[in-house]
């Protein structure tokens, strides 16, 4: 799904200063109030702004940072990453190719470092544990890149498979959802996005499945729609990132 220019404004000003106001994002975006509160709504809705936090600094609290390489046994890392989730310690972690693990943690002292890498290699699953404690830092920045031209990844609410193309919007309920047209047998036409159903239907609000009935949707031997819900990967997966 395609990010607009507005939404993409709005993504860089909260990144620079999440306590603006929205009236004060209205000013500078060049939109009314209501349209930053809905659009604000939105994204969050969709995952793409996942929350607000402030920025503190562990290095002037006398905290020490390191960054930790851990090599996982086949077919593991996904376990391990999601053990290693729940440490306090771990700040951001991410699986890359292989079953490698990249975190970064932040411990009260210099001296906890070693009962950290403790609990790491006694994982289940973990093979090897590497650390590097961080010296100086040069940049903190937020981790999303917001410029023009950027897009979301899509999950079918009916199936939970990422919707290829862009969806359509249906504002139902006060509440903006993404719908796709699609082909009632699953497969893909020309001028056409859809997915196969699943041999299960996931569970949808009763009130929200007899509005589509009402308009028609959902039914019918041709078009079916699913409301979907969004995601970004900005790697293999995710873990932790506090």
């Amino acid at each position: 799904m395609n990010v607009d220019s507005t939404d993409v404004e709005l993504l860089r000003a909260l990144q620079e200063d999440a306590r603006q106001s929205f009236r004060s994002l209205a000013k500078r975006v060049g939109v009314s109030v209501p349209t930053v509160s809905a659009r604000i709504a939105n994204l969050e809705a969709l995952g793409i702004l996942a929350g607000y936090h402030a920025a503190i600094d562990p290095e002037l609290l006398h905290q020490t940072r390191l960054v930790l390489w851990i090599t996982c046994r086949p077919n593991r890392a996904d376990a391990v990453g999601q053990r290693l989730a729940k440490l306090p310690e771990i700040r951001w972690m991410i699986r890359v190719r292989g079953p490698r693990l990249v975190a970064e943690a932040v411990v009260p002292r210099a001296t906890s470092v070693q009962a950290l890498l403790r609990k790491v290699r006694s994982i289940d699953g973990v093979r090897a544990a590497q650390h590097h404690l961080a010296e100086k830092r040069f940049k903190d920045a937020p981790r999303a890149l917001i410029s023009t031209g950027l897009s979301a990844m899509v999950a079918c609410f009916e199936c939970g498979k990422p919707i290829e193309g862009q969806p359509v919007k249906l504002r139902l309920d006060g509440r903006v959802h993404y719908l796709v047209a699609r082909p009632a047998n699953g497969c893909t036409r020309s001028g056409t996005i859809g997915c196969r159903r699943p041999s299960k239907p996931v569970e949808r609000p009763t009130s929200l499945r007899q509005r589509y009935m009402s308009l028609g949707i959902g039914s019918g031997a041709t078009t079916a729609a699913a409301c979907c819900f969004s995601f970004v990967r900005w790697s293999s997966r995710a873990f932790a990132c506090a």
